[in-house]
């Protein structure tokens, strides 16, 4: 454990994973909130009441092409897994141009929507395409290309250039692009809309328009909070464990015809309704279309002096001039800091609307066995009791396995790969119908596993809290929440996870809803251990062939009752109830039926019961 970590080019080595995989149950994001149109006048608008100037194209080969709706097809609209809605939210409503490649699962699409512009840009030295539109990206290419001789294309727009894989836009988005230098002054001017995928999602568009760029305009295209003493940025923050600043950044376009003069950076934070933290930082000039990134000159302290409550982050851009579309010069980014009495630490905030979920169903091959972990990090010693896991859409009957994590594994790779050593470990958790009604869970972390003490006790330093999750083989999915809020510039390992179907470790890069619970219960830093009706420990050899071996201890004498189940949930093996005696027993269970595979072997005594995961290999 570190102040630092050496991640090097991990994130750039494994997030082309995600699109090795097809699009398995996350649900839908809702991202931050969007631009509106520019108010300068529309020379030309295309909202596709009727048809004149549109034209279809697709490649030999292609199929699934575009096409003129009222409301979205049924695979996308009663999606099971995705919340899309039926209609694209357009200014103009109904209808709208839509390509679905989710309706076919073999073949390929490379299919264009064409409209001819119905005006003359002769004259209009600077003009710009807006357009709305709604997807959802897997693999696929979203790419607009604008013409004046409608042979020779520019390209304009690619969603796989600034929209990440497995990430929904918003319905709808609104894009601004400034297309003067491939048709100002071009007496004929064609746009293209063009799909590119397999077997991938799906493509929304309407209210197409042709305007004059405005003369002042700036856009605050990206934006980032980082943090001077964490690996990352925390959405809920133990007051108890603050020592930190925050700093704040901004990628800036000039969009209008004007150089835009004494740009600011100004950065503020609110406690509720009071501006407890406001900094301007004078940036300079930009000249037309430029681009740049900019940084404040002062930090935002979170300490032990902080107060507890909501706050809200204000990142804004602005000049002399009065912006023609301040909408889209900042954006509000909210987080916590938990009031003393408050145990929950995480990178994710404690209540959200932009989310999407990863779990058991994410991966195929991963039903059983995927991880999902947040990093949590301490600068005081403190106890963690317990790991509160936030859930989406979840079956009850699914198991799942807390444990705290060393963060070695981001220090460099280890022989056989990346590996993240376990500290501590829970009991096996079934999850009920009551965790899925309350959406989250909350698993205990015990002083005392397989009838050893374990320290809880966490030095300061960098830990990941994990939820190892069972399915029974897809029978009971379980899905984690995933706050999007700082999708745009959370570090990549701040969540993690590992997927069965290959035995690897690829970073999340957004803030999975994993909270660590801290108590801050010391005893001569000795923790008081907790009592139980039994101590079951942990059973070997593992991975095992013929026979397993149950070491367990009774705090009184007990009938004692023994299952064993496969990952479906299925009961495999009963071995009959036996009255034993208080004190260390040791069963040895014959398993030479079982086929190679993971199970779970169940102890119930004295009205508790307690599982342990192992492994047939033969």
């Amino acid at each position: 454990m570190g102040a630092a970590l050496s991640f090097g080019a991990l994130a750039q080595e494994l997030l082309p994973r995600f699109q090795q995989q097809k699009k398995a149950g996350q649900e839908t994001a809702v991202p931050l909130a969007t631009l509106s149109l520019r108010p300068e006048a529309v020379l030309w608008s295309q909202n596709f009441n009727n048809t004149t100037g549109v034209t279809f194209s697709q490649t030999a080969g292609s199929s699934n092409g575009w096409k003129i709706v009222s409301a979205m097809e049924p695979n996308i609209a009663n999606n099971s897994t995705h919340n899309f809605g039926s209609v694209l939210n357009s200014v103009s409503g109904a209808p709208f141009a839509f390509i679905n490649s989710d309706s076919f699962a073999s073949g390929t699409q490379n299919s264009s929507l064409i409209l001819k512009v119905g005006v003359s840009l002769v004259g209009v030295n600077e003009v710009q395409l807006s357009f709305r539109h709604y997807f959802r990206r897997f693999q696929e290419s979203h790419i607009v290309e604008v013409s004046s001789d409608s042979t020779a294309w520019t390209e304009v727009y690619n969603s796989s250039l600034t929209v990440a894989v497995n990430t929904t836009i918003p319905n709808t988005q609104v894009e601004n692009i400034n297309i003067s230098a491939a048709v100002a002054n071009q007496p004929n001017v064609w746009i293209r809309f063009r799909y590119v995928g397999a077997w991938d999602w799906f493509w929304s568009v309407d209210d197409v328009e042709i305007s004059d760029v405005p003369e002042h305009d700036l856009i605050l295209e990206d934006y980032a909070i980082t943090s001077a003493n964490r690996l990352a940025f925390y959405g809920t923050n133990l007051l108890s464990q603050l020592n930190d600043s925050l700093g704040f950044s901004a990628a800036v376009q000039n969009f209008g015809k004007a150089t835009q003069t004494n740009i600011r950076l100004n950065s503020s934070v609110q406690l509720s309704a009071s501006t407890v933290f406001n900094n301007s930082t004078l940036v300079g000039n930009m000249a037309t279309t430029a681009r740049d990134t900019f940084e404040s000159n002062a930090t935002f302290p979170l300490n032990a002096a902080t107060a507890p409550g909501i706050y809200t982050a204000k990142i804004e851009i602005v000049a002399d001039s009065a912006d023609a579309a301040p909408a889209n010069n900042s954006i509000l980014i909210p987080f916590t800091v938990a009031a003393a009495n408050t145990t929950r630490l995480s990178v994710a905030r404690p209540t959200f609307t932009a989310s999407t979920t990863l779990g058991t169903a994410s991966f195929a091959g991963s039903e059983d066995g995927f991880i999902a972990m947040s990093l949590i990090e301490l600068i005081t010693t403190d106890t963690i009791t317990a790991v509160r896991i936030r859930l989406g859409t979840s079956v009850a009957g699914g198991l799942i396995e807390v444990t705290i994590r060393d963060t070695a594994g981001l220090f460099g790779t280890p022989a056989g790969g990346i590996d993240f050593p376990i500290l501590l470990e829970a009991d096996l958790y079934t999850l009920s119908a009551a965790d899925v009604a309350a959406g989250e869970v909350v698993v205990p972390i015990p002083a005392e596993l397989a009838g050893l003490p374990q320290n809880r006790i966490l030095q300061p330093g960098a830990y990941y809290a994990a939820a190892t999750l069972y399915s029974n083989n897809g029978a009971n999915h379980i899905r984690v929440l995933d706050d999007l809020t700082y999708e745009r510039f959370q570090a990549s390992y701040a969540s993690m996870i590992f997927t069965t179907d290959d035995n690897q470790w690829y970073p999340n890069g957004i803030s999975f809803a994993i909270d660590g619970v801290f108590e801050n219960i010391l005893v001569g830093n000795v923790e008081k251990l907790e009592n139980a009706a039994f101590n079951f420990g942990l059973v070997y050899p593992n991975p095992a062939q013929n026979e397993l071996n149950l070491p367990y201890t009774l705090k009184k004498s007990a009938q004692v009752k023994i299952n064993i189940y496969d990952l479906t949930g299925r009961l495999v093996f009963e071995q009959p109830v036996q009255m034993q005696a208080e004190g260390n027993q040791l069963m040895m269970l014959p398993i030479d039926q079982l086929r190679s595979g993971v199970y779970f072997v169940e102890l119930t005594a004295n009205g508790h019961n307690s599982r342990r995961k192992f492994v047939v290999n033969r």
